[in-house]
């Protein structure tokens, strides 16, 4: 091979270089992204999470202590107080609440009154005599 012929190859040879640079960017960028579009479409599991890393306060059990009851590994429990584990079996995460008990209620409280597991409840219209006031006048006013 002469100089000439190397000289044309160190080209080509630049050329395909920086072609394979650019595809790997861009698969990099297009899995980036597809994996941002997979996690935007995942049900949103962190509420769960927060609920049973508040049980397991209120029970004053520690992640290690909650696997020791449950046969779960702490590793596992951590994932899913942080909403990490869509994957898990329901009957493993059944075993991981059963210890917490009336701690971890699926569902509601079933009892009417006033504590941190009853349901968001929108809040109570006040209704009071400047309230009646404004709504008969915007009512007169056609308002309404």
């Amino acid at each position: 091979m002469d100089t000439d012929e190397q000289a044309e190859e160190i080209p080509e040879t630049a050329r395909r270089g920086a072609v394979i640079a650019a595809r790997t960017a861009e698969l990099r960028l297009r899995r980036r992204q597809a994996e941002q579009e997979a996690a935007a479409s995942r049900p949103n599991f962190e509420f769960v999470g927060r609920y049973l890393k508040r049980s397991r306060g209120l029970a004053d059990l520690t992640q290690d202590g909650l696997a020791a009851k449950t046969g779960v590994s702490q590793s596992m429990i951590s994932r899913a107080e942080r909403g990490l584990a869509q994957q898990m079996p329901f009957e493993r995460f059944l075993s991981m609440v059963r210890p917490l008990e009336r701690l971890f209620p699926l569902g509601r409280c079933p009892h009417d009154h006033e504590c941190p597991w009853q349901p968001i409840r929108p809040p109570q219209r006040i209704v009071n005599d400047s309230t009646l006031f404004v709504e008969r006048m915007l009512a007169f006013a056609g308002e309404t």
